[in-house]
């Protein structure tokens, strides 16, 4: 059976006639079309559901009715539903320094504009960002990239981050230069322990587009996947932490931060579908909107 002729003898049946489904039907279509179509699906079934005049149908034409009847009555009811959901339902991607220091506070605010809105998370690599749009898996993502993404995403970019090194409150230095000025070899190299992220993230790769750039070299002495892993290494003297500066969020006890400001900036972005859901756009206003306070304030802390 074709769905659109079922649909058809719905109305049909539910009006009384052809003649009165045409008029009443959501949207324009000819009274010879819809004849048509009913005597193909008359035929695909091998009965009469119904007789013309007058109009009545068939036992065959009320048991058809009976079983199609819940499904067109409750179409209407079933788009409300779905339309809701893509309003009120925000799947978001992030990288993890975004899902600890600053999605609990913009999703608060906006949860208390918005009531009812849900906001599923997702702690993603920025190497999945495309693959997660494309299939939908996310309907936004936030974190720091390198590269390029296909056309047929949009990114936004949110604010650009300062490398930097984490290091105890004792370390003898308190600026880049002071660092290089000590602890800098004839040959370019840095003898101090570095403690890392893998050198496929973002902010390795970054920092060491900075070394080469500046003509040094260092080497990773201890490489981790967790930033609050790499605190942790830091506060118990296995070397310097590669770290960005993030506005308003405060160093932890015993360590503090040395920004490198001759090294290229970690860019942070927005990235979604072009054509994208109006949750979408308004979490991507919420979100510039937040980005702007943030850039105002002064403090910072690891990443």
């Amino acid at each position: 059976m074709n769905v659109h002729h079922l649909e058809l003898f719905y109305y049909v049946a539910k009006f009384g006639g052809i003649t009165a489904a045409v008029r009443s039907m959501p949207y324009g279509i000819q009274q010879p079309s819809v004849s048509a179509q009913i005597c193909r699906l008359e035929k695909d079934l091998g009965v009469m559901l119904f007789l013309r005049r007058p109009f009545k149908l068939t036992p065959e034409g009320t048991i058809l009715y009976d079983r199609i009847q819940p499904f067109f009555n409750q179409l209407s009811d079933l788009a409300n539903e779905v339309r809701q959901e893509g309003s009120l339902h925000l799947k978001l991607g992030a990288c993890p320094s975004v899902l600890r220091n600053h999605l609990p506070g913009l999703m608060l605010a906006m949860k208390a504009k918005k009531p009812g809105l849900r906001i599923s998370l997702k702690e993603i690599q920025m190497d999945e960002i495309a693959e997660h749009l494309v299939k939908q898996i996310a309907d936004i993502s936030v974190g720091a990239v390198l590269g390029t993404f296909p056309p047929a995403l949009r990114v936004d970019e949110l604010l650009k981050v300062p490398l930097a090194l984490l290091v105890p409150e004792e370390f003898p230095c308190t600026t880049w230069k002071q660092v290089l000025g000590r602890y800098r070899q004839k040959d370019g190299s840095l003898d101090l322990p570095l403690i890392a992220p893998p050198v496929q993230s973002v902010i390795t790769r970054r920092f060491h587009e900075g070394l080469a750039l500046s003509g040094l070299t260092w080497e990773t002495e201890v490489e981790v996947g967790n930033f609050d892993v790499i605190r942790d290494y830091v506060k118990h003297g296995f070397g310097v932490g590669i770290s960005v500066v993030i506005p308003a969020v405060h160093a932890p006890a015993g360590l503090r931060q040395i920004s490198i400001p001759t090294f290229p900036p970690v860019q942070v972005v927005a990235v979604y579908l072009k054509e994208r859901k109006k949750i979408v756009a308004w979490f991507v206003h919420e979100l510039k909107g937040y980005v702007k306070q943030l850039a105002a304030k002064k403090t910072a802390r690891v990443a």
